[in-house]
């Protein structure tokens, strides 16, 4: 079957937080926020989704601009046709949501997509955002999502302990995971105060 991109150009466009394309208060490398997630359907035959981040403004950055968002791409037809994608998060301008991770059941196609989250607008010493994760699900195939939900308890503070990785920007732990079974979702995520 002939297939077409779940995002045209422009519409999964991340910065890696390097050069000209700077986010708001954060020494992050974003890099791994270029990652989708694709995310087929078994119990709704030929749906499939693609979660990915998305910089709305491709060219502004910084304060008083909205730096980066978590969307959702569906496919009814295994990917022949993709629908407009849905932003998934409700976090507000001059803050951040990145990584996004996805995960589906199986069975009910009970689908969860966490993300971190800058919105609450704590900082460290530094000045630079402390983060949270968010967690926000579907039961209907992506077409309407249930409100938000914070996950953890401490924000994580991506400076500690960073390693660098050049031109100023920190390594931070980017390996979230989700995990759905039987109406339930499994979270785990980098942190610095809680076994997550």
């Amino acid at each position: 079957l002939p297939q077409t991109p779940a995002f045209t150009a422009g519409n999964a466009d991340i910065t890696f937080n390097l050069n000209s394309r700077r986010l708001n208060k954060t020494l992050s490398w974003t890099q791994p926020s270029a990652q989708a997630w694709v995310l087929p359907d078994a119990a709704r035959p030929g749906n499939v989704y693609v979660v990915a981040a998305d910089d709305p403004t491709n060219t502004s950055h910084g304060p008083g601009f909205d730096d980066v968002n978590v969307y959702i791409a569906r496919s009814t037809n295994f990917g022949q046709t993709w629908e407009a994608p849905l932003r998934v998060d409700a976090g507000p301008d001059e803050t951040t949501q990145f990584f996004p991770t996805a995960g589906i059941d199986p069975q009910s196609g009970f689908l969860t997509v966490i993300w971190y989250d800058s919105r609450r607008g704590a900082v460290n010493g530094n000045n630079n955002f402390l983060l949270d994760l968010f967690a926000r699900s579907s039961l209907d195939g992506g077409l309407t999502f249930l409100p938000e939900v914070q996950v953890n308890d401490s924000p994580f503070d991506p400076d500690l302990g960073a390693p660098e990785r050049g031109n100023g920007r920190l390594r931070i732990g980017d390996y979230n995971g989700v995990a759905v079974l039987n109406g339930n979702a499994y979270v785990a995520w980098a942190g610095n105060k809680e076994i997550c």
